[in-house]
C-alpha cells in the first residue's frame, strides 16, 4: 500500500510520519505533497492507495483535491485530518466520499487505527472489482460461445465459490452474490444452476458443512462456536446439517477423528 499526505505546513508532515505507528500497517511508500499541485501530480504518476489530507492550503484547498481525485482516480481512499471542527466541512467531506473526517491534532494509536480501516476498505475495493471483472468476463464468454455449444474459457461456479469461502462468516445471499458478480439475481441464480446443478443458497450451506467438517476433524475450536465462524444460523441448524452431510454428530464426528 502507497499512502500520501498533503499538508502545506511540512511540520505537520513529519508529525504524522513521525506519530503513526507504521510496524502495524502493510505500507510500502509514503508519499508527501503541499498543496494541490503536487499532490495532483504524484496521483497522476504514482500508484497512491490512500490520501490524508488538510483542507485549507494555498491556492485550491483539500476538499477541492479530493473532488478531483474522484474524478481521476475514484480508488484511492481518502482521511481529511483538519483542525476546523465546522459542519459544513463535514459535510461537503461525507458528500465526497471521504472515508473519515478527523480533527488535528490526532493520537497516533486512533491515526494507526483509521490507517488500517482505509487499508481494509482498500483491499475489499480490490476484491469487489476482481469478482465484478469475472462476472464480465464470464459474461462475456457466454457471449461469444456459438449458443452455448462451445466450452466457455471462465467458470462462475469456480468463482462464486471462492468469495463464499472468502465471505463465510458474512450474511451471504443470492442478491449480494449477484452485486458482486455484476449481474442481476435472477440471471445470476439461473447461471449458477445450470452450470452446477445445485441452488446458490445449497451451494454456500454445502461449503459452510464442509469447511464445518475442517473445524471439528481439525481444530479444538469448540462446536458451539463453530456455527457463528461460518456464519450458521443457530447450534441446532448445524447439528442437523451437519449430520445429513456425514451422517453423525459433530461431537461423533470429532470423536472418530481423534
Amino acid at each position: 500500500m502507497n499512502i500520501l499526505i498533503v499538508d502545506d505546513e511540512s511540520v505537520a508532515i513529519q508529525g504524522i510520519i513521525d506519530g503513526v505507528i507504521w510496524g502495524r500497517l502493510p505500507v510500502e511508500r509514503v508519499l508527501t505533497a503541499g498543496g494541490f499541485a503536487p499532490a495532483a501530480d504524484i496521483i497522476r504518476t504514482e500508484p497512491v492507495d490512500i490520501m490524508l489530507c488538510d483542507i485549507e492550503m494555498p491556492g485550491r484547498n483539500g476538499l477541492d483535491l479530493i473532488e478531483w481525485t474522484n474524478a481521476h482516480r475514484p480508488d484511492i481512499v481518502t482521511i481529511i485530518l483538519s483542525c476546523h471542527d465546522e459542519f459544513h466541512f463535514a459535510q461537503q467531506a461525507v458528500r465526497l466520499g471521504c472515508m473519515e473526517y478527523a480533527l488535528k491534532p490526532i493520537d497516533p494509536c486512533v491515526l494507526t487505527e483509521l490507517i488500517l480501516k482505509a487499508i481494509q476498505r482498500k483491499q475489499d475495493g480490490n476484491s469487489n472489482e476482481r469478482y465484478q471483472a469475472f462476472g464480465k468476463a464470464y459474461f462475456r464468454s457466454l457471449a461469444d460461445g456459438d449458443d452455448g455449444q462451445r466450452e466457455t474459457p471462465v467458470s462462475l461456479a469456480e468463482g462464486v465459490k471462492s468469495y463464499i469461502t472468502a465471505h463465510i462468516s458474512e450474511n451471504l445471499t443470492v442478491a449480494g452474490l449477484a452485486e458482486a458478480f455484476h449481474f442481476s439475481p435472477d440471471y445470476f441464480s439461473r447461471l449458477f444452476k445450470r452450470e452446477t446443478g445445485q441452488s446458490v443458497i445449497d451451494c454456500i450451506t454445502e461449503i459452510r458443512i464442509s469447511l464445518a467438517a475442517g473445524l471439528v476433524r481439525d481444530t479444538s475450536v469448540p462446536l458451539a462456536l463453530i456455527p457463528e465462524k461460518l456464519g450458521l444460523d443457530s447450534y441446532s441448524y448445524f447439528v442437523k446439517r451437519f449430520r445429513r452431510r456425514y451422517g453423525v454428530s459433530p461431537k461423533e464426528y470429532r470423536s472418530k477423528n481423534n
